[in-house]
């Protein structure tokens, strides 16, 4: 069995940056963030304090974002807040 490979989307990403990209513009998070400024270092977790937003995982978010981010990917509808959007910040 051959392995055939497949892409329907491309996107070329300036990893020399941690500038936001345009507005509607995805990145590899999907909300169009910088790659590695919402990342926890190591020399954070050793001082005990990460003094930046971090970066979280959820299944379902809605079709809206929110300034720093750029880009939605959410299928629930931006009226149902009890989803987050895209770049939403937890108190």
């Amino acid at each position: 069995m051959s392995a055939n490979w497949q892409a329907t989307n491309g996107a070329i990403f300036n990893l020399n940056t941690n500038g936001l990209r345009k507005d509607g513009d995805t990145s590899g998070d999907a909300a169009g963030f910088p790659m590695f400024s919402a990342l926890v270092r190591y020399d954070e977790c050793e001082r005990g304090m990460v003094e930046h937003a971090c970066r979280l995982v959820v299944v379902h978010s809605r079709k809206q974002h929110i300034y720093p981010a750029t880009h939605h990917a959410g299928f629930v509808a931006a009226t149902q807040t009890n989803y987050p959007a895209m770049g939403q910040r937890c108190g």
